[in-house]
Order: C-alpha cells, then sequence, then structure tokens
C-alpha cells in the first residue's frame, strides 16, 4: 500500500491535510481564500480573477481556534508570477508558526491588445484596440487595461496584430518632427543670430537636437525650446 505524505498538519478540529506524491499540493480553505484576498487587493483585480497553484508547501501548524493569518512579501511590489509568500499563524499576537509558501500566481483580466498590425512610427487610435480577456504571469505593472492611456501614443516598434501592448512598445508623440523647419538661434555672449534650419531627427522639447543650417549646410547641436525654435550655444 502506497503512504500517504503529509505536507499540511493541524487544521481546526485537528483534521490532517495529506497529499500524495505527484499530486497537486493543497491549503486548507481558509489559508486559500486569505491569500487570493490578498493578491485582489493589491493588484486591485476581483477574487475571480486570480489564480494559484502551489509549488511548495511546507508543514504548518494551526490552532483549533482563535488564530490570525497574516501575509507579506519580499518584493517592492506586488505582482503575478513565481514568487515565495511569507504565511504567520498568530494566536492572540503570538507567533505560532511562520513559514515561506512557494506560489505560482495568474490573474485573468481585460487588457489592451493590437487590432491590426501597427506600424513604427504610427500614432496610437481607438480604432487600433481591442480588450481582450487573458491570463497574465509577468509584466503586470506594463500592461493597460483600458485604452484611453494609449490614444495618441507612438509605436517604437512594428506591432503584430492580437499582441498585448506593453508601456514599452509605445513613447509620447515628438513635439517636432524629423525634417521639420525650425528658427535657430545661434547664442553667443550677449550676441544672438536667427537663421532657418532643418531637424535631423523627431524630438520633444527640451531634447538635445541635431539641425542643418539652411544657409551654411553645417551640422549644429543645440536645444529644442519649442517646436519651432532651437538655441545653439556657440563658444
Amino acid at each position: 500500500m502506497m503512504r500517504l505524505r503529509p505536507v499540511l498538519l493541524v487544521f481546526s478540529f485537528f483534521s490532517l491535510v495529506y497529499t500524495m506524491p505527484g499530486q497537486p499540493l493543497h491549503l486548507p480553505s481558509l489559508i486559500r481564500e486569505e491569500l487570493v484576498n490578498f493578491f485582489s487587493e493589491n493588484l486591485s483585480v476581483p477574487e475571480s480573477a486570480i489564480t494559484l497553484e502551489y509549488r511548495h508547501v511546507p508543514e504548518l501548524t494551526i490552532p483549533d481556534q482563535d488564530f490570525r493569518i497574516s501575509l507579506e512579501t519580499q518584493r517592492p511590489r506586488i505582482q503575478p508570477g513565481y514568487q515565495t509568500v511569507w504565511l504567520s499563524i498568530l494566536q492572540n499576537e503570538l507567533l505560532i508558526d511562520k513559514v515561506p509558501l512557494v506560489l505560482d500566481v495568474a490573474v485573468r483580466i481585460p487588457v489592451v491588445q493590437s487590432r491590426i498590425r501597427i506600424r513604427r512610427g504610427e500614432r496610437i487610435s481607438q480604432d487600433d484596440l481591442i480588450l481582450s480577456e487573458v491570463t497574465i504571469h509577468d509584466q503586470f505593472d506594463r500592461i493597460f487595461r483600458t485604452p484611453d492611456k494609449l490614444i495618441g501614443k507612438v509605436a517604437k516598434q512594428m506591432i503584430p496584430a492580437g499582441k498585448i501592448l506593453f508601456s514599452s512598445m509605445l513613447k509620447e508623440p515628438a513635439d517636432a518632427d524629423k525634417g521639420a523647419k525650425v528658427n535657430i538661434r545661434l547664442v553667443t555672449g550677449g550676441l544672438t543670430i536667427t537663421t532657418q534650419g532643418v531637424l535631423r531627427h523627431e524630438a520633444a522639447v527640451g531634447d538635445e537636437i541635431e539641425v542643418t543650417c539652411l544657409e551654411t549646410g553645417k551640422r549644429l547641436a543645440g536645444i529644442l525650446t519649442t517646436p519651432e525654435n532651437v538655441v545653439v550655444k556657440v563658444r
């Protein structure tokens, strides 16, 4: 006869929880509810969206009455994925047991995906996007759960249709585009000379930018102070 291997010990009414080798690990329903609530609150998702898979559950002593459960993690921010959560059992505020639970946490929620292929450099519009329910194991803080924050952003890469959109794929639109004509203000001491030029690449206000002077054909480096003006300090 195959012997049972105990992994959880002493729950209410002194019951024992066993698991067969190779079978899924289990936790008492009360602890599972606390874990689900812990991730639900920290991730701001419904409890029904949380899936827990136990990878390692050590022996755990639980009193039969009047106890409290405390959960903590060493992660700076709570995220889905493979991780260790420390479970403490307290009775009358005295620590009865503290063990590490190794879990794989997944979240199934609607996220923003590309409805069509989006070209690099293209601005995102509402028609480019759809909401689809998917299971997320990682990069939770880089997904978009509503499309409103994406409208008007620019694709940094080609994005295939049906792709989950992450913040790393997008950027804010430039204040001035490559090839745009600008005023170049050459500043030296107390003297300012204004001429015309063309931007060599796109830029946001405040960026260092290269510009070609139309009068001389020379490349100059300056700061884009407004979408129409570049200041070049001449030493």
